[in-house]
């Protein structure tokens, strides 16, 4: 079974397949440890970066200033409290697609107002963007690190997927 969440405006598709959850907890149960990540074996599982930045979060570990709206209206309110330059982007990971760059709040009411007509902000994050040459991604299992990677953005891009263009080398 395959659960389907539909953005209303950008309608990207973030898909949920429970028969993971219950791999999970089916390997976890025989072999007495975890085999996915852990946040698989919760009840009701999300599979969002809110619940990754959660986990982070409460591991003690630095992250990006996020603010989480769920009505465009409140956005609109706040545009001109927010920082800038920051990006609007998925909550459910959509590889970089339906990611977006504002450097002003005017930028991002004019995008609100004539692009983005949904009231429902579904689910949506506005974070920090801090300028950088690329993104890392350190993989770690038992604790130990086992490669990290640094990806490059594709040229003219504001995103570093490879989904996207964008190339990794290991280092």
């Amino acid at each position: 079974m395959i659960t389907n969440f539909i953005d209303p405006v950008t309608k990207e598709k973030t898909r949920v397949y429970p028969e993971i959850v219950l791999i999970a907890k089916h390997l976890h149960n025989k072999l007495n440890k975890p085999i996915f990540d852990e946040f698989l074996l919760k009840p009701n599982p999300i599979y969002t970066k809110i619940v990754q930045a959660y986990e982070l979060i409460e591991a003690g570990l630095p992250y990006i200033p996020t603010y989480i709206y769920m009505r465009r209206d409140e956005v609109l309110k706040d545009a001109d409290t927010l920082p800038y330059p920051l990006f609007l982007k998925p909550a459910n990971g959509a590889q970089g697609r339906g990611t977006y760059k504002f450097e002003t709040p005017e930028q991002l009411k004019t995008f609100l107002r004539e692009e983005y007509k949904s009231e429902i902000f579904f689910p949506k994050m506005l974070q920090i963007a801090i300028e950088n040459d690329g993104d890392y991604r350190v993989v770690v299992l038992n604790g130990r690190v086992l490669v990290t990677l640094k990806k490059h953005r594709a040229e003219g891009s504001i995103v570093a997927n490879m989904s996207q263009g964008s190339a990794a080398e290991a280092i």
